[in-house]
């Protein structure tokens, strides 16, 4: 699906550059960048499409980056009680 006309790029173009992100926060200002090449939006009409997308995968990243805290947390605990008393 079409995204931007003033800058062409779809649907696609947005999905890989989020999944070269996967994991990380990022930004609609980045994301467009990514996907018209450098370009700034004109109309503005594809920030309805983008924002979604972005939220999604924001939302996404946050329960990553959370998982990877616990583990962390999780890890040294772990080690203190094997071998103890």
């Amino acid at each position: 699906m079409r995204i931007c006309h003033c800058n062409p790029f779809g649907s696609d173009d947005v999905k890989k550059c989020l999944e070269d992100k996967k994991g990380e926060s990022v930004r609609v200002s980045q994301v467009y960048k990514s996907c018209s090449g450098g370009q700034s939006p004109n109309c503005g009409t594809c920030m309805a499409h983008l924002r979604p997308m972005i939220m999604e995968h924001n939302r996404e990243a946050t329960v990553e980056q959370l998982r990877r805290s616990l583990e962390r947390e999780q890890a040294p605990a772990s080690k203190k009680s094997v071998g103890a008393p």
